[in-house]
């Protein structure tokens, strides 16, 4: 006979000690360690930007760059994505992990159909800001916080504009 009891709340911490019984029941435990060790990972605060480091910006535009970079890259006539618009993404991206006190992961890089770069930050259903760089020093962004939008156009030269600061601190304080 094999019995498995698991009393573990979503993080993996016991509010009573699990007892397992048979090898089957050991196998049991054993995965369910390993997808709770997956889930740490998962909602850990180790991606934030105190590992944000150029070399994974680097690494993740690079991908996107090399895959986006000719005509129809879609199969879908979309456009290529411009060299200005790698460094300027690279330059943003820079920006974010310099900008003092703003802790936010490394969001989710992609490409347009039109040939800009998306940067996209999740929290939560309902909770989203994209930006997204053209390559020709004008950035559009669009956040959704709760029941509450904005969208907008800023100029990106040298210093992040504070609307971008504002609505990434808005999305994770």
């Amino acid at each position: 006979m094999n019995v498995a009891l698991y009393d573990q709340n979503f993080l993996g911490t016991s509010t009573t000690q699990g007892i397992a019984l048979g090898t089957e029941s050991r196998i049991v435990d054993d995965i369910n360690q390993q997808i709770i060790d997956h889930l740490r990972k998962s909602v850990s605060v180790e991606s934030i930007i105190s590992t944000f480091n150029k070399e994974e910006i680097a690494t993740y535009l690079n991908e996107i760059y090399e895959e986006c970079s000719s005509e129809n890259w879609d199969g879908y006539d979309a456009n290529p994505i411009s060299e200005e618009a790698f460094e300027q993404a690279q330059s943003f991206l820079y920006t974010v992990m310099n900008e003092n006190q703003l802790n936010v992961p490394i969001p989710d890089i992609s490409a347009d159909p039109d040939g800009d770069i998306s940067l996209e930050w999740r929290k939560e259903h309902r909770f989203t800001f994209v930006v997204s760089i053209n390559g020709q020093g004008l950035i559009s962004y669009a956040g959704l916080f709760g029941k509450n939008k904005i969208h907008g156009t800023e100029y990106f030269g040298q210093e992040m504009p504070p609307s971008i600061i504002f609505n990434l601190r808005r999305l994770y304080s």
